[in-house]
């Protein structure tokens, strides 16, 4: 009995330092995956702009911010008594919203919107041309650096010209690029009203309708916009052409579009080189945090906290996350780059799905206040233990060798995948989001699928009773083909 009870205590007492080894060798082998990959990271960050400086900025200056498309304000004005041709071609994938202006003023705003973008256009050479006056008039004084001062009216002056020639714009008088002020005068001809017009009934209104939406198209840098006008009635213009302009409505509305869609792609690239540039620098760095950001939350899922406070708290912290690194929204249309955070600094307003998900945070934590028992048993919910120690440990070996691999292709693959980092760096913080709330939740969702099976269950065998197997093998089947229709 002595010796039995001399030995059973030491055996109890050395159980707990067992039982944390798993832990241990669990967290050691996270940081060693991350140890491991996070030099190969820095030889990453060393290309800096990338194979043949595709990252590097555009010569030239960088184009103001333009207006955004303006097509979802005109279309639900003058898509309907435009023709046919004209509506489905440029307002089918616009949406339908409701309108908010009656038809002048929205042909107004078009115009507006195109002195807006003629505006951002001049006002980068406005800029240059000031800086230009303060450098000659240091230049004048002596002892302020002649030679430092001259360099610098040679760069400004080297930008200016290829900025010019690209966007077909003059130094001296109107700066605005020669297709936007043809389409200005063509605007004001199409769109002035007469007696004749109102006089004409549905067919100027329609013909009114079609230059107001390809006037819009144009400005949004729509390509299509020269085909569209080639077989829409639109108002006469004859003899309206300013110098320097291409006879035709088509032609006009053809410049206009091919500048605009150059000058968008143009302002998109910038910003996208200059995040690839950031991100390339630092991929490491936000790799290894959204690590261990991810294993942090994943080891407060074990401590059976309840879930609406686990999601609060997930939620918040990838959020910070992503305003912190400015990752782009990984569901944003036709591959545009819409970062957590709009510019570089701080101060910067975030985009709306930060704005959301800190809300669906604040949601989370709400519900959890105001429901401060647990549904666990015995009022509690049971601590978690994932089945396999080593699987949080691959996850960070794939994904960072997945990333490296990414921003390989980026930086040194083909040119046209030259932004694919920058789109899935989204989707790697989406994919950790979507992991740590899973977390959180897969006890809640684990009940709910049960609850499910068993209904589910319970319904196919009262439909095998009434209908029999070869009838419920056919509604079986009808169902299938119903939700692949749907879908």
């Amino acid at each position: 009995m002595e010796l039995s009870s001399g030995t059973s205590a030491p055996r109890r007492a050395s159980l707990p330092r067992v039982a944390g080894v798993p832990a241990l060798l669990e967290g050691l082998a996270v940081l060693a995956a991350i140890v491991l990959l996070l030099p190969l990271f820095a030889q990453v960050g060393e290309l800096g702009a990338g194979r043949d400086d595709r990252f590097r900025a555009e010569p030239g200056f960088a184009l103001a911010e333009l207006p955004g498309p303006v097509l979802p304000e005109l279309c639900p004005v003058h898509a309907g008594p435009a023709d046919a041709a004209v509506r489905e071609a440029l307002c089918a994938d616009v949406g339908e919203r409701a309108a908010t202006l009656p038809a002048p003023l929205s042909a107004s705003l078009v115009v507006q919107r195109l002195e807006r973008i003629a505006h951002a256009f001049a006002l980068p050479v406005q800029h240059a041309e000031l800086r230009l006056q303060r450098l000659r008039v240091q230049a004048e004084q002596p002892g302020e650096g002649e030679p430092a001062v001259a360099d610098a009216i040679a760069a400004v002056e080297a930008d200016i010209e290829p900025y010019l020639q690209r966007f077909r714009m003059t130094r001296s008088g109107i700066l605005a690029p020669a297709p936007l002020r043809c389409a200005a005068g063509w605007a004001e001809a199409a769109l002035a009203s007469s007696p004749a017009d109102r006089a004409a009934g549905d067919r100027a209104i329609a013909a009114r309708s079609n230059a107001v939406l390809l006037l819009g198209a144009a400005l949004d840098g729509r390509l299509a916009t020269e085909a569209v006008a080639a077989g829409a009635s639109l108002p006469p213009t004859a003899g309206t052409a300013a110098a320097g302009c291409r006879a035709g409505a088509t032609a006009v509305l053809a410049d206009t579009a091919a500048l605009m869609a150059d000058a968008r792609e143009s302002a998109a690239n910038a910003r996208k080189s200059e995040a690839m540039r950031s991100l390339l620098a630092s991929a490491g760095w936000q790799w290894a945090g959204a690590m261990l950001l991810g294993y942090a939350l994943l080891l407060l899922g074990r401590r059976g906290i309840a879930p609406a406070l686990g999601v609060a708290v997930a939620l918040a912290a990838w959020t910070a996350a992503a305003w912190l690194a400015r990752v782009p929204w990984p569901l944003a249309w036709n591959r545009e780059f819409e970062p957590a955070r709009l510019d570089l600094s701080l101060a910067s307003a975030p985009h709306p799905f930060v704005l959301w998900l800190a809300a669906g945070a604040a949601a989370a934590l709400l519900g959890f206040l105001l429901r401060r028992q647990p549904a666990g048993a015995g009022g509690r919910w049971p601590r978690q233990s994932m089945s396999s120690r080593i699987g949080y440990a691959g996850l960070v070996l794939a994904t960072g060798v997945g990333w490296l691999l990414l921003l390989d292709l980026s930086s040194q693959g083909l040119h046209a995948n030259r932004y694919l980092a920058l789109y899935h760096h989204g989707h790697l913080w989406l994919g950790m989001l979507t992991l740590s709330l899973l977390v959180f939740l897969r006890q809640p969702l684990s009940q709910a699928l049960a609850w499910l099976l068993s209904v589910g269950g319970e319904a196919a065998h009262r439909t095998v009773r009434r209908l029999g197997p070869p009838g419920a093998l056919g509604l079986l089947l009808l169902l299938s083909v119903g939700l692949l229709a749907a879908f």
